[in-house]
């Protein structure tokens, strides 16, 4: 599977430590604010994620955003290069943008709901 994803066992395990450590940094940022929020990680843009988090009434929202170098150079597209790779990221709390977090808190529920699977079962 490594091989046919990320076509060889180097990348898929470099995909795998950098996805760990940024999640991980994502939430020991957020687990300062309370041990007791709930996290919500909306779908990934080009190259940044909304993260929103719950704390009792309140909601915050932090953007990530990522870049990637492969030999020096930076690359859209790095799981296709090959090379020396480096993930550059950077957490920022910002203000809530309510529009965007509502769209996509909407696209999370229809996606859990089945969303184009649901769709296409409908028109058949």
């Amino acid at each position: 599977m490594d091989n046919e994803l990320y076509h060889s066992q180097e990348k898929a395990e470099n995909t795998f430590n950098l996805s760990v450590k940024i999640f991980t940094e994502i939430l020991d940022t957020i687990i300062v604010q309370s041990e007791n929020a709930h996290v919500f990680f909306a779908k990934p843009q080009e190259n940044s994620m909304n993260v929103y988090v719950y704390i009792e009434n309140e909601i915050l929202q932090y953007t990530v955003s990522v870049q990637s170098f492969v030999n020096g150079r930076f690359e859209k597209r790095p799981l296709k290069a090959n090379g020396d790779w480096k993930l550059y990221y950077n957490i920022e709390k910002v203000p809530l943008d309510t529009q965007v977090y509502n769209r996509q808190r909407d696209l999370h529920d229809w996606l859990k709901e089945g969303g184009w699977k649901k769709q296409k079962n409908k028109n058949v």
